[in-house]
C-alpha cells in the first residue's frame, strides 16, 4: 500500500465519516480512473489505537466468504 493519498482517499474519507465507523476500506475494481483502494482510520473513534492493523484478517475473512458464495 502506497502512503499518502490515493485516488479513491476522498470516497474513502466520505465512507467513514458516513459510517461513523473506526475504519474504512473502499475497493473499486473497475472505474474511468482504474481500479484502487482507500483506507482511512478515525484515531479519535478508534482511541488512539491502530484498528487497520487487523485488516488483513479481515480482508482474508470476506475474500473466503466471496470464494464460499461463488462456489469457487
Amino acid at each position: 500500500m502506497s502512503l499518502g493519498p490515493g485516488k479513491y482517499d476522498e470516497l474513502c474519507s466520505y465512507v467513514l465519516e458516513k459510517s461513523h465507523g473506526q475504519a474504512a476500506v473502499v475497493i473499486v475494481v473497475s472505474d474511468k480512473r482504474g481500479p484502487g483502494m482507500g483506507v482511512k482510520e478515525d484515531f479519535s473513534l478508534a482511541g488512539g489505537k491502530y484498528h487497520i492493523n487487523r485488516l488483513p484478517k479481515i480482508l482474508r475473512k470476506i475474500a473466503d466468504e466471496i470464494e464460499k458464495s461463488n462456489g469457487t
